[in-house]
Protein backbone atom coordinates (compact mmCIF):
# COMPACT_ATOMS: atom_id res chain seq x y z
CA UNK A 1 0.00 0.00 0.00
CA UNK A 2 3.07 2.30 -0.69
CA UNK A 3 1.33 4.18 -3.50
CA UNK A 4 -2.11 4.98 -1.67
CA UNK A 5 -2.27 8.59 -0.96
CA UNK A 6 -5.99 10.79 -0.81
CA UNK A 7 -4.95 14.61 -1.28
CA UNK A 8 -6.35 16.59 1.32
CA UNK A 9 -6.35 20.60 2.50
CA UNK A 10 -4.68 21.75 5.77
CA UNK A 11 -8.27 22.71 6.51
CA UNK A 12 -8.91 18.76 8.08
CA UNK A 13 -9.52 18.85 11.69
CA UNK A 14 -7.32 16.54 13.52
CA UNK A 15 -10.04 14.30 14.31
CA UNK A 16 -10.95 14.26 10.56
CA UNK A 17 -7.50 12.98 10.03
CA UNK A 18 -7.84 10.51 12.74
CA UNK A 19 -10.83 8.89 10.43
CA UNK A 20 -8.92 9.25 7.05
CA UNK A 21 -6.05 7.50 9.19
CA UNK A 22 -8.41 4.31 10.51
CA UNK A 23 -10.02 4.31 6.96
CA UNK A 24 -6.56 3.97 5.26
CA UNK A 25 -5.58 1.43 8.35
CA UNK A 26 -8.26 -0.69 7.47
CA UNK A 27 -8.15 -0.64 3.32
CA UNK A 28 -4.15 -1.77 4.08
CA UNK A 29 -5.37 -4.93 6.43
CA UNK A 30 -8.32 -5.64 3.86
CA UNK A 31 -6.10 -5.60 0.81
CA UNK A 32 -4.07 -8.67 2.52
CA UNK A 33 -6.99 -11.14 2.13
CA UNK A 34 -6.42 -13.34 -0.68
CA UNK A 35 -9.63 -14.58 -2.25
CA UNK A 36 -11.30 -12.16 -4.53
CA UNK A 37 -14.43 -12.29 -2.74
CA UNK A 38 -13.55 -11.62 0.46
CA UNK A 39 -11.59 -8.96 -0.40
CA UNK A 40 -14.10 -6.85 -1.82
CA UNK A 41 -16.50 -7.72 1.20
CA UNK A 42 -13.99 -5.83 2.82
CA UNK A 43 -13.71 -3.05 -0.02
CA UNK A 44 -17.39 -2.62 0.82
CA UNK A 45 -17.13 -3.33 4.46
CA UNK A 46 -14.48 0.00 4.26
CA UNK A 47 -16.79 2.59 2.92
CA UNK A 48 -19.97 0.82 3.36
CA UNK A 49 -20.89 -0.17 6.52
CA UNK A 50 -22.46 1.67 9.12
CA UNK A 51 -24.74 1.78 12.42
CA UNK A 52 -27.39 1.95 9.58
CA UNK A 53 -26.17 -1.08 7.47
CA UNK A 54 -23.64 -2.99 8.67
CA UNK A 55 -21.41 -5.55 6.78
CA UNK A 56 -19.75 -8.93 8.17
CA UNK A 57 -17.04 -10.41 6.37
CA UNK A 58 -17.31 -13.96 8.10
CA UNK A 59 -14.88 -16.42 6.63
CA UNK A 60 -17.66 -18.53 5.46
CA UNK A 61 -20.63 -16.11 4.53
CA UNK A 62 -20.60 -12.31 4.22
CA UNK A 63 -23.87 -10.89 5.74
CA UNK A 64 -25.11 -7.79 4.69
CA UNK A 65 -27.17 -5.47 6.79
CA UNK A 66 -26.45 -7.69 9.14
CA UNK A 67 -27.42 -5.48 12.53
CA UNK A 68 -31.11 -5.46 10.59
CA UNK A 69 -32.56 -8.68 12.72
CA UNK A 70 -31.55 -6.40 16.07
CA UNK A 71 -33.59 -3.52 14.54
CA UNK A 72 -36.42 -4.83 13.35
CA UNK A 73 -37.27 -8.22 13.92
CA UNK A 74 -40.81 -8.48 14.89
CA UNK A 75 -41.89 -12.14 16.69
CA UNK A 76 -45.44 -11.15 16.86
CA UNK A 77 -46.02 -9.63 13.27
CA UNK A 78 -43.76 -12.83 12.47
CA UNK A 79 -46.22 -15.04 14.08
CA UNK A 80 -50.00 -13.20 12.26
CA UNK A 81 -48.50 -14.10 9.24
CA UNK A 82 -46.78 -17.44 7.29
CA UNK A 83 -43.91 -17.14 5.92
CA UNK A 84 -43.21 -17.00 2.42
CA UNK A 85 -39.85 -18.45 0.65
CA UNK A 86 -38.91 -18.22 -2.77
CA UNK A 87 -36.16 -19.69 -5.10
CA UNK A 88 -34.92 -17.56 -8.05
CA UNK A 89 -31.71 -18.06 -10.68
CA UNK A 90 -31.23 -13.91 -11.26
CA UNK A 91 -29.01 -14.31 -14.18
CA UNK A 92 -25.68 -13.16 -12.94
CA UNK A 93 -26.31 -9.57 -11.42
CA UNK A 94 -23.63 -7.64 -12.06
CA UNK A 95 -21.66 -9.35 -14.82
CA UNK A 96 -21.11 -7.54 -17.59
CA UNK A 97 -23.17 -9.76 -20.20
CA UNK A 98 -26.05 -9.00 -18.57
CA UNK A 99 -25.39 -5.06 -17.54
CA UNK A 100 -28.82 -3.93 -18.82
CA UNK A 101 -30.87 -5.55 -15.84
CA UNK A 102 -33.32 -3.70 -14.00
CA UNK A 103 -32.73 -3.89 -10.55
CA UNK A 104 -35.52 -1.75 -9.56
CA UNK A 105 -37.80 -4.80 -11.17
CA UNK A 106 -36.22 -7.62 -9.85
CA UNK A 107 -36.37 -5.71 -6.11
CA UNK A 108 -40.00 -5.29 -6.80
CA UNK A 109 -40.38 -9.09 -7.90
CA UNK A 110 -38.43 -10.17 -4.72
CA UNK A 111 -40.71 -8.62 -2.12
CA UNK A 112 -43.29 -10.17 -2.29
CA UNK A 113 -41.78 -12.93 -0.16
CA UNK A 114 -39.96 -13.00 3.20
CA UNK A 115 -36.75 -14.96 2.09
CA UNK A 116 -35.47 -15.74 -0.99
CA UNK A 117 -32.49 -18.33 -1.99
CA UNK A 118 -31.32 -16.93 -4.89
CA UNK A 119 -28.62 -18.24 -7.65
CA UNK A 120 -26.35 -16.78 -10.13
CA UNK A 121 -24.62 -14.45 -7.78
CA UNK A 122 -21.39 -12.94 -8.66
CA UNK A 123 -19.00 -10.55 -6.85
CA UNK A 124 -17.13 -7.83 -9.52
CA UNK A 125 -15.10 -9.81 -11.88
CA UNK A 126 -12.95 -8.56 -15.24
CA UNK A 127 -13.43 -4.45 -15.85
CA UNK A 128 -15.52 -4.18 -12.77
CA UNK A 129 -13.08 -5.78 -10.33
CA UNK A 130 -10.08 -3.40 -12.43
CA UNK A 131 -11.89 -0.40 -11.92
CA UNK A 132 -12.79 -1.15 -8.38
CA UNK A 133 -9.12 -2.32 -7.07
CA UNK A 134 -7.70 0.83 -8.78
CA UNK A 135 -9.89 3.34 -6.85
CA UNK A 136 -9.51 1.09 -3.60
CA UNK A 137 -5.22 1.52 -4.24
CA UNK A 138 -4.54 4.47 -6.60
CA UNK A 139 -3.14 7.29 -4.97
CA UNK A 140 -5.36 9.82 -7.34
CA UNK A 141 -8.41 7.73 -5.18
CA UNK A 142 -10.71 9.62 -2.87
CA UNK A 143 -13.06 8.39 0.07
CA UNK A 144 -15.79 10.39 -2.16
CA UNK A 145 -14.64 9.10 -5.52
CA UNK A 146 -14.74 5.48 -4.31
CA UNK A 147 -18.39 5.75 -2.70
CA UNK A 148 -19.58 7.77 -6.24
CA UNK A 149 -18.05 5.13 -8.47
CA UNK A 150 -17.34 2.03 -7.00
CA UNK A 151 -19.06 -0.24 -9.16
CA UNK A 152 -21.25 -2.28 -6.74
CA UNK A 153 -21.50 -6.41 -7.25
CA UNK A 154 -25.11 -7.09 -8.65
CA UNK A 155 -26.18 -8.43 -6.10
CA UNK A 156 -25.82 -5.57 -3.64
CA UNK A 157 -27.20 -3.06 -6.51
CA UNK A 158 -30.66 -5.81 -5.79
CA UNK A 159 -30.56 -5.45 -2.21
CA UNK A 160 -29.66 -1.48 -2.51
CA UNK A 161 -33.33 -1.41 -4.67
CA UNK A 162 -35.35 -3.98 -1.67
CA UNK A 163 -34.50 -1.55 1.10
CA UNK A 164 -35.81 1.23 -0.38
CA UNK A 165 -39.20 -1.27 -0.56
CA UNK A 166 -38.46 -1.98 2.97
CA UNK A 167 -35.23 -1.23 5.13
CA UNK A 168 -35.11 -4.68 6.92
CA UNK A 169 -34.27 -6.28 3.68
CA UNK A 170 -30.79 -8.27 4.63
CA UNK A 171 -28.47 -10.82 2.96
CA UNK A 172 -26.26 -13.74 3.58
CA UNK A 173 -24.22 -14.67 0.45
CA UNK A 174 -21.64 -17.19 0.39
CA UNK A 175 -18.11 -16.17 0.66
CA UNK A 176 -16.42 -18.32 -1.75
CA UNK A 177 -17.27 -18.45 -5.56
CA UNK A 178 -17.80 -21.76 -7.31
CA UNK A 179 -17.92 -23.21 -10.86
CA UNK A 180 -17.62 -26.24 -12.77
CA UNK A 181 -14.50 -25.22 -14.40
CA UNK A 182 -12.09 -23.09 -13.81
CA UNK A 183 -12.54 -20.07 -16.51
CA UNK A 184 -16.19 -20.57 -15.84
CA UNK A 185 -17.42 -17.25 -13.64
CA UNK A 186 -17.52 -18.62 -10.01
CA UNK A 187 -21.09 -18.20 -8.49
CA UNK A 188 -22.32 -17.77 -5.23
CA UNK A 189 -25.06 -18.44 -3.68
CA UNK A 190 -27.32 -16.58 -0.98
CA UNK A 191 -30.50 -15.58 0.86
CA UNK A 192 -31.94 -12.43 0.67
CA UNK A 193 -34.28 -12.35 3.95
CA UNK A 194 -36.88 -9.95 5.58
CA UNK A 195 -35.92 -9.39 8.86
CA UNK A 196 -39.38 -7.46 10.51
CA UNK A 197 -40.84 -11.66 9.86
CA UNK A 198 -37.18 -13.65 9.78
CA UNK A 199 -33.96 -13.76 10.69
CA UNK A 200 -30.92 -16.09 10.56
CA UNK A 201 -29.50 -18.54 13.60
CA UNK A 202 -26.60 -20.39 14.36
CA UNK A 203 -26.65 -23.63 11.89
CA UNK A 204 -25.17 -26.47 13.71
CA UNK A 205 -23.09 -28.36 10.77
CA UNK A 206 -21.56 -25.03 10.06
CA UNK A 207 -21.02 -24.65 13.31
CA UNK A 208 -19.15 -28.05 14.07
CA UNK A 209 -17.40 -28.13 11.04
CA UNK A 210 -15.93 -24.88 10.26
CA UNK A 211 -14.10 -22.20 12.91
CA UNK A 212 -16.10 -19.19 13.63
CA UNK A 213 -14.23 -18.61 16.20
CA UNK A 214 -16.70 -16.05 18.55
CA UNK A 215 -19.33 -15.48 15.69
CA UNK A 216 -22.35 -16.92 14.97
CA UNK A 217 -22.48 -19.82 12.41
CA UNK A 218 -25.34 -18.71 10.32
CA UNK A 219 -24.24 -20.18 7.34
CA UNK A 220 -21.47 -22.00 5.00
CA UNK A 221 -21.06 -24.27 2.24
CA UNK A 222 -21.98 -28.24 2.62
CA UNK A 223 -19.13 -30.42 2.85
CA UNK A 224 -19.74 -33.93 0.77
CA UNK A 225 -17.46 -36.22 3.05
CA UNK A 226 -16.88 -39.99 4.31
CA UNK A 227 -18.82 -38.78 7.50
CA UNK A 228 -21.96 -37.14 5.93
CA UNK A 229 -22.46 -38.91 3.00
CA UNK A 230 -20.42 -42.27 3.18
CA UNK A 231 -17.16 -40.78 0.78
CA UNK A 232 -15.48 -37.99 -0.31
CA UNK A 233 -17.53 -36.52 -3.07
CA UNK A 234 -16.48 -32.64 -2.66
CA UNK A 235 -14.76 -33.68 -6.64
CA UNK A 236 -17.68 -34.02 -8.23
CA UNK A 237 -19.48 -30.41 -8.00
CA UNK A 238 -19.89 -27.80 -9.34
CA UNK A 239 -21.61 -25.54 -7.01
CA UNK A 240 -21.89 -26.91 -3.31
CA UNK A 241 -25.12 -26.22 -1.72
CA UNK A 242 -25.09 -22.98 0.01
CA UNK A 243 -26.65 -24.16 4.15
CA UNK A 244 -28.43 -21.24 6.04
CA UNK A 245 -30.92 -21.47 9.10
CA UNK A 246 -33.33 -19.62 9.86
CA UNK A 247 -36.54 -18.78 12.39
CA UNK A 248 -39.90 -16.95 11.95
CA UNK A 249 -42.35 -16.94 14.79
CA UNK A 250 -42.14 -20.42 15.94
CA UNK A 251 -41.06 -22.26 12.94
CA UNK A 252 -37.46 -22.64 12.45
CA UNK A 253 -35.81 -24.39 9.63
CA UNK A 254 -32.46 -25.01 7.36
CA UNK A 255 -32.79 -24.40 3.73
CA UNK A 256 -29.73 -25.68 1.06
CA UNK A 257 -29.65 -23.53 -1.64
CA UNK A 258 -28.44 -25.42 -5.03
CA UNK A 259 -27.67 -24.57 -8.59
CA UNK A 260 -26.37 -28.14 -10.15
CA UNK A 261 -24.75 -28.30 -13.01
CA UNK A 262 -26.06 -27.78 -16.54
CA UNK A 263 -23.01 -29.04 -18.80
CA UNK A 264 -22.24 -32.46 -17.98
CA UNK A 265 -18.46 -33.26 -18.71
CA UNK A 266 -18.00 -35.28 -21.99
CA UNK A 267 -14.05 -35.98 -20.56
CA UNK A 268 -14.24 -40.20 -20.96
CA UNK A 269 -12.58 -40.14 -18.19
CA UNK A 270 -13.96 -37.67 -15.90
CA UNK A 271 -17.29 -39.14 -16.84
CA UNK A 272 -16.60 -42.25 -15.71
CA UNK A 273 -15.01 -41.09 -12.26
CA UNK A 274 -18.00 -39.31 -11.58
CA UNK A 275 -20.80 -42.27 -12.72
CA UNK A 276 -18.58 -44.59 -10.73
CA UNK A 277 -18.44 -42.47 -7.94
CA UNK A 278 -22.11 -41.24 -7.98
CA UNK A 279 -23.63 -45.04 -8.88
CA UNK A 280 -20.55 -47.46 -8.69
CA UNK A 281 -21.05 -48.40 -12.67
CA UNK A 282 -18.20 -47.48 -14.96
CA UNK A 283 -20.92 -46.24 -18.02
CA UNK A 284 -23.71 -43.58 -17.35
CA UNK A 285 -25.75 -46.01 -20.03
CA UNK A 286 -26.15 -48.16 -17.38
CA UNK A 287 -27.82 -45.76 -14.89
CA UNK A 288 -31.10 -46.37 -17.00
CA UNK A 289 -33.87 -44.40 -18.34
CA UNK A 290 -33.46 -40.62 -17.84
CA UNK A 291 -30.12 -40.58 -16.77
CA UNK A 292 -27.96 -39.81 -19.63
CA UNK A 293 -24.70 -37.70 -21.49
CA UNK A 294 -26.89 -34.84 -20.47
CA UNK A 295 -27.60 -35.52 -17.16
CA UNK A 296 -26.00 -37.83 -15.48
CA UNK A 297 -23.73 -35.37 -13.73
CA UNK A 298 -26.68 -33.11 -12.69
CA UNK A 299 -28.30 -36.55 -10.81
CA UNK A 300 -24.76 -37.75 -9.26
CA UNK A 301 -25.12 -33.81 -7.52
CA UNK A 302 -28.69 -34.20 -6.44
CA UNK A 303 -28.30 -37.75 -5.04
CA UNK A 304 -25.51 -37.01 -2.71
CA UNK A 305 -27.25 -33.59 -1.77
CA UNK A 306 -30.23 -35.56 -0.66
CA UNK A 307 -27.81 -37.87 1.39
CA UNK A 308 -26.38 -34.90 2.41
CA UNK A 309 -29.98 -33.50 3.60
CA UNK A 310 -30.27 -36.68 5.34
CA UNK A 311 -27.29 -36.66 7.80
CA UNK A 312 -28.42 -32.89 8.61
CA UNK A 313 -31.92 -34.96 9.76
CA UNK A 314 -30.41 -38.00 11.08
CA UNK A 315 -27.31 -36.07 13.11
CA UNK A 316 -28.53 -33.24 14.01
CA UNK A 317 -32.40 -33.95 14.52
CA UNK A 318 -32.98 -31.07 12.53
CA UNK A 319 -36.75 -31.90 10.58
CA UNK A 320 -37.42 -29.31 8.53
CA UNK A 321 -34.21 -29.39 5.80
CA UNK A 322 -36.01 -28.13 2.45
CA UNK A 323 -34.26 -27.85 -0.76
CA UNK A 324 -34.46 -24.82 -3.05
CA UNK A 325 -33.16 -23.81 -5.95
CA UNK A 326 -32.15 -24.86 -9.77
CA UNK A 327 -31.65 -28.53 -10.45
CA UNK A 328 -31.19 -28.49 -14.26
CA UNK A 329 -33.37 -31.32 -14.46
CA UNK A 330 -37.20 -31.78 -15.43
CA UNK A 331 -40.19 -32.56 -12.59
CA UNK A 332 -41.04 -35.27 -14.97
CA UNK A 333 -37.78 -37.33 -15.56
CA UNK A 334 -37.82 -40.94 -14.61
CA UNK A 335 -34.45 -41.15 -12.87
CA UNK A 336 -35.85 -39.01 -9.92
CA UNK A 337 -37.32 -42.09 -8.53
CA UNK A 338 -34.21 -43.84 -8.54
CA UNK A 339 -32.51 -41.22 -6.30
CA UNK A 340 -35.28 -39.09 -4.58
CA UNK A 341 -35.72 -41.99 -1.54
CA UNK A 342 -32.34 -40.83 -0.60
CA UNK A 343 -33.91 -38.33 1.17
CA UNK A 344 -36.97 -40.14 2.99
CA UNK A 345 -40.25 -39.32 2.17
CA UNK A 346 -39.13 -36.58 0.04
CA UNK A 347 -41.68 -34.71 -3.02
CA UNK A 348 -40.66 -32.15 -5.36
CA UNK A 349 -43.29 -29.40 -5.21
CA UNK A 350 -43.24 -27.23 -8.60
CA UNK A 351 -45.19 -28.32 -11.79
CA UNK A 352 -44.64 -25.46 -13.77
CA UNK A 353 -42.21 -24.46 -15.94
CA UNK A 354 -39.56 -21.71 -15.50
CA UNK A 355 -36.63 -21.80 -17.94
CA UNK A 356 -37.54 -18.81 -20.52
CA UNK A 357 -37.19 -19.69 -24.31
CA UNK A 358 -36.78 -16.67 -26.63
CA UNK A 359 -38.73 -17.91 -29.27
CA UNK A 360 -43.00 -16.95 -29.44
CA UNK A 361 -43.43 -19.71 -31.39
CA UNK A 362 -42.13 -23.61 -31.35
CA UNK A 363 -42.79 -26.61 -33.36
CA UNK A 364 -43.38 -30.51 -32.12
CA UNK A 365 -44.71 -32.58 -34.13
CA UNK A 366 -44.55 -30.09 -37.04
CA UNK A 367 -47.38 -28.25 -35.19
CA UNK A 368 -46.64 -24.63 -34.75
CA UNK A 369 -47.86 -23.88 -30.91
CA UNK A 370 -47.08 -20.86 -28.36
CA UNK A 371 -44.87 -21.06 -25.93
CA UNK A 372 -45.80 -18.08 -23.88
CA UNK A 373 -42.08 -17.59 -23.14
CA UNK A 374 -41.48 -21.15 -21.36
CA UNK A 375 -39.55 -24.44 -21.57
CA UNK A 376 -38.06 -26.43 -19.23
CA UNK A 377 -39.48 -27.17 -15.70
CA UNK A 378 -36.60 -26.54 -13.62
CA UNK A 379 -36.48 -24.87 -10.59
CA UNK A 380 -38.13 -26.52 -7.52
CA UNK A 381 -38.11 -27.16 -3.72
CA UNK A 382 -38.23 -30.69 -2.27
CA UNK A 383 -38.99 -31.40 1.18
CA UNK A 384 -40.38 -33.93 3.34
CA UNK A 385 -44.15 -32.83 3.66
CA UNK A 386 -44.61 -35.12 6.96
CA UNK A 387 -41.51 -32.93 8.82
CA UNK A 388 -42.23 -30.28 7.00
CA UNK A 389 -45.98 -30.01 7.83
CA UNK A 390 -45.87 -26.27 8.47
CA UNK A 391 -44.94 -25.75 4.94
CA UNK A 392 -47.33 -25.92 1.47
CA UNK A 393 -46.51 -29.06 -0.68
CA UNK A 394 -46.63 -27.68 -3.65
CA UNK A 395 -44.85 -24.77 -4.94
CA UNK A 396 -46.01 -22.60 -7.85
CA UNK A 397 -43.80 -20.00 -10.29
CA UNK A 398 -44.52 -16.79 -10.42
CA UNK A 399 -44.56 -15.76 -14.01
CA UNK A 400 -43.31 -12.23 -14.85
CA UNK A 401 -44.34 -12.31 -18.29
CA UNK A 402 -47.93 -13.03 -17.17
CA UNK A 403 -51.12 -10.52 -17.18
CA UNK A 404 -50.25 -9.13 -13.46
CA UNK A 405 -48.97 -5.76 -11.99
CA UNK A 406 -45.52 -6.62 -12.27
CA UNK A 407 -45.53 -8.05 -16.03
CA UNK A 408 -47.95 -5.38 -17.31
CA UNK A 409 -45.00 -3.01 -15.86
CA UNK A 410 -42.33 -4.66 -17.23
CA UNK A 411 -44.11 -4.78 -20.62
CA UNK A 412 -45.05 -0.76 -20.38
CA UNK A 413 -41.35 0.22 -20.12
CA UNK A 414 -39.81 -2.13 -22.48
CA UNK A 415 -42.18 -3.89 -25.08
CA UNK A 416 -42.57 -1.66 -27.93
CA UNK A 417 -42.86 -4.03 -31.14
CA UNK A 418 -46.11 -3.62 -32.97
CA UNK A 419 -48.41 -5.71 -32.88
CA UNK A 420 -48.72 -5.52 -36.85
CA UNK A 421 -46.25 -7.75 -38.76
CA UNK A 422 -44.75 -6.01 -42.17
CA UNK A 423 -42.87 -8.02 -44.11
CA UNK A 424 -40.12 -10.18 -41.94
CA UNK A 425 -40.45 -8.02 -38.98
CA UNK A 426 -42.67 -6.94 -36.42
CA UNK A 427 -42.15 -2.77 -36.64
CA UNK A 428 -41.64 -0.46 -33.97
CA UNK A 429 -43.97 1.82 -34.01
CA UNK A 430 -43.28 6.15 -34.03
CA UNK A 431 -44.74 6.72 -30.49
CA UNK A 432 -42.26 3.37 -29.19
CA UNK A 433 -39.47 4.80 -31.47
CA UNK A 434 -39.90 7.68 -29.48
CA UNK A 435 -39.54 5.85 -26.07
CA UNK A 436 -36.76 3.61 -26.90
CA UNK A 437 -34.48 6.94 -27.92
CA UNK A 438 -35.56 8.38 -24.61
CA UNK A 439 -34.23 4.89 -22.55
CA UNK A 440 -31.28 4.52 -24.65
CA UNK A 441 -30.06 8.37 -23.77
CA UNK A 442 -31.19 8.14 -20.07
CA UNK A 443 -28.54 5.13 -20.32
CA UNK A 444 -25.50 6.70 -22.07
CA UNK A 445 -26.00 9.49 -19.71
CA UNK A 446 -25.48 7.53 -16.76
CA UNK A 447 -22.58 5.92 -18.43
CA UNK A 448 -21.77 9.32 -19.62
CA UNK A 449 -21.31 10.34 -16.12
CA UNK A 450 -19.45 7.56 -15.00
CA UNK A 451 -15.22 8.28 -13.40
CA UNK A 452 -12.30 5.91 -13.01
CA UNK A 453 -8.66 5.85 -12.74
CA UNK A 454 -5.85 5.28 -15.36
CA UNK A 455 -2.70 6.30 -14.92
CA UNK A 456 -2.80 7.55 -11.68
CA UNK A 457 -5.16 10.09 -12.98
CA UNK A 458 -9.08 10.50 -12.61
CA UNK A 459 -10.70 10.22 -15.83
CA UNK A 460 -13.80 9.58 -17.26
CA UNK A 461 -14.70 5.90 -18.00
CA UNK A 462 -15.38 6.35 -21.51
CA UNK A 463 -14.26 2.78 -22.56
CA UNK A 464 -16.97 0.92 -24.89
CA UNK A 465 -20.06 3.43 -24.07
CA UNK A 466 -21.19 3.21 -27.76
CA UNK A 467 -21.26 -0.56 -27.61
CA UNK A 468 -23.15 -0.90 -24.45
CA UNK A 469 -25.31 1.66 -25.81
CA UNK A 470 -26.36 0.06 -29.39
CA UNK A 471 -26.21 -3.39 -27.17
CA UNK A 472 -28.85 -1.90 -24.77
CA UNK A 473 -30.93 -0.84 -27.81
CA UNK A 474 -30.22 -4.01 -29.81
CA UNK A 475 -30.74 -6.63 -27.28
CA UNK A 476 -33.52 -4.96 -25.18
CA UNK A 477 -35.79 -3.29 -28.15
CA UNK A 478 -35.10 -4.37 -31.71
CA UNK A 479 -34.41 -8.35 -30.31
CA UNK A 480 -38.70 -8.04 -29.96
CA UNK A 481 -39.34 -7.52 -33.70
CA UNK A 482 -38.09 -11.38 -34.77
CA UNK A 483 -40.20 -14.01 -33.36
CA UNK A 484 -37.65 -16.15 -33.25
CA UNK A 485 -36.37 -13.81 -30.46
CA UNK A 486 -39.37 -11.65 -28.80
CA UNK A 487 -39.41 -13.13 -25.38
CA UNK A 488 -35.26 -11.98 -25.04
CA UNK A 489 -36.46 -8.41 -23.51
CA UNK A 490 -36.85 -10.24 -20.50
CA UNK A 491 -34.05 -12.25 -20.21
CA UNK A 492 -32.07 -9.20 -20.21
CA UNK A 493 -33.86 -6.99 -17.91
CA UNK A 494 -35.19 -9.54 -15.07
CA UNK A 495 -33.85 -12.90 -15.87
CA UNK A 496 -34.15 -16.35 -18.05
CA UNK A 497 -35.92 -17.78 -14.98
CA UNK A 498 -38.94 -17.40 -13.17
CA UNK A 499 -39.17 -17.75 -9.62
CA UNK A 500 -40.76 -20.30 -7.36
CA UNK A 501 -42.67 -20.40 -3.91
CA UNK A 502 -44.00 -21.96 -0.99
CA UNK A 503 -45.44 -21.01 2.27
CA UNK A 504 -44.99 -21.94 5.54
CA UNK A 505 -46.71 -21.21 9.10
CA UNK A 506 -44.83 -19.80 11.60
CA UNK A 507 -47.19 -20.05 14.88
CA UNK A 508 -47.82 -23.70 15.51
CA UNK A 509 -45.24 -25.30 18.08
CA UNK A 510 -41.99 -26.68 16.14
CA UNK A 511 -41.76 -29.81 15.66
CA UNK A 512 -37.59 -29.89 16.50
Amino acid sequence: MKNFSLSFKRTWTPSKLGLLAMFLSLICFQLHAKDNVRKECFYLQSFLSSSSFKIDCHPHYHHYNASAPKKFYNKSKALKNSIKIASFNLLYPGNSANRYKDYRMVAKIIDQWDLVGAQELVPSVGQAQHHNKMLMTSRASSPKLIKEHYKLPGFLKVLNELRKLDPSWSLIISSKGEAAKEEYVKELGGFFYRATVVHPKSNDFCEDNYDHDEEQAYACLSDFTKETVGKSLNSIFSRKPFIGSFISGNFDFTLLNTHVIYTSPTDPDVREEIVRKAFGVKDHKELGKGANGETYARFAEIKFTLKFMSYLLDYYEEEDVILLGDFNVEKKNAFWSKIIGFFEGAKILNDDPTSLTDQLYKFKNREKYLTNGLSRNYDNFILNPDNSSECSNKSKAFNFMGDNEIGREIRNKYLVRSSRKSGRYYPISTKNQKRVKKLVSNYKKLLEKKLTIKRNKVVKDSKNIERYVQGFDRRVFQSQKKDNSFYHFYKEVISDHLPVSISCETSGLDDD
